[in-house]
């Protein structure tokens, strides 16, 4: 079976990541700090997301990237800080079906919610970087 170019232990990985950043509650931190003083095993996060460039843009500069053109690379709005940004856009796009597997890497968006939905989150990546984080993610639970 192949959902958006997944194959089923992939899909196991990508359910596996969002798992453990529900459970964690990665979602209701307020601060970085707050994060890593709970899970101070989460610095090691830190390296596994560095394989790929990643950072905050405003929703017109995201809509403007041609995803075709980018690689290795991540772009998302504002969020508490740059970790919990990329975990949290990372897993929108698993949650909402907005990730595929393209050979080695994944292309995945995020829309923000609403009447009138934007993109605010584009990357294209190595699939290897979930596979990686997921893992440590799994040692810190």
């Amino acid at each position: 079976m192949d959902i958006n170019g997944f194959i089923n232990d992939e899909v196991f990985i990508l359910y596996k990541f969002v798992e453990i950043y529900e459970r964690l509650k990665f979602g209701y931190f307020k601060t970085e700090t707050e994060m890593l003083e709970r899970y101070p095993q989460m610095n090691n996060i830190k390296d596994k997301i560095k394989k790929c460039k990643f950072e905050e843009k405003e929703i017109e500069e995201i809509k403007a990237i041609n995803i075709d053109s980018i690689k290795n690379e991540f772009y998302f709005t504002r969020h508490i800080s740059l970790t919990l940004g990329f975990l949290y856009h990372l897993r929108n796009s698993i949650c909402h079906a907005k990730i595929i597997k393209e050979a080695n890497y994944v292309k995945l968006f995020d829309y923000s919610a609403g009447g009138n939905p934007q993109c605010n989150a584009k990357g294209y990546f190595k699939y290897e970087i979930i596979v990686e984080l997921t893992s440590e993610l799994n040692k810190v639970s």
